[in-house]
């Protein structure tokens, strides 16, 4: 394609190979042709860029050391890693240490249904309960009722959870029962709390709905499982 800019106006021409070097005139009913070819130029220009990136990239990893920095501290006895500070702690002791800091938990009236967990935990309902399980399962670390200050006011969330990818905290809420007016009002504070506080929707929050007609729906946990909290 060859652009020819007349004042205000661009005029569009067809080049094939070396003849007709002034190439064919496209008129604006051939919109669709002129959309194509130079769509068709731009990928290519795309793909020759791409291919170069590949190359330089294959060359990298070709080169790239099979331990890394931080592999050495996992590479070492036991007898060593006890004197040494890593520059990068291992997953798994990070969230050894995590589940193991302990916290006031929040008591439950009496004669209030006794749900337990998987974890061996009490919780506040069968929701609940099914939650905790499935992040156990997918092997999530999670604290239920993690005391924490939104406001100056101390509140427990549902689950703190924590995403091993990034090491985030992230906070999932079970609102369960949506279909009474003062339930909705008391979370809609809460999460404008939250949002004031730095914990936003859809980044490091996230809501689980039931109403008494609408039960919890274990296909979005799951969703949200293998999508967010990995």
């Amino acid at each position: 394609m060859r652009l020819k800019r007349v004042g205000s106006v661009v005029y569009y021409y067809f080049v094939s190979g070396d003849t007709n070097i002034n190439g064919v005139y496209l008129s604006a009913n051939d919109r669709d042709n002129v959309k194509a070819l130079i769509q068709k130029e731009y990928l290519k220009k795309v793909v020759i860029t791409a291919n170069a990136e590949k190359k330089v990239l294959q060359q990298a990893i070709s080169r790239f050391p099979k331990i890394t920095a931080e592999d050495i501290y996992s590479e070492l006895p036991a007898e060593r890693q006890k004197f040494i500070t890593p520059i990068v702690r291992p997953d798994d002791e990070y969230v050894r240490e995590w589940l193991a800091e302990d916290y006031p938990r929040k008591g439950f009236k009496e004669g209030t249904p006794y749900y337990m967990t998987m974890n061996n935990e009490r919780v506040r309902s069968k929701a609940e309960q099914i939650i905790a399980d499935h992040l156990r399962e997918a092997g999530i670390p999670y604290k239920y009722e993690y005391p924490t200050m939104i406001n100056n006011e101390l509140i427990h969330p549902d689950f703190k959870i924590l995403r091993i990818s990034d090491r985030k905290e992230l906070y999932l809420e079970h609102c369960g029962r949506l279909d009474k007016p003062d339930y909705y009002d008391d979370m809609s504070v809460r999460i404008n709390n939250y949002a004031m506080n730095g914990i936003t929707i859809g980044d490091n929050l996230f809501l689980l709905f039931e109403t008494a007609k609408v039960p919890l729906d274990v296909r979005v946990l799951e969703k949200m499982i293998n999508e967010q909290f990995r």
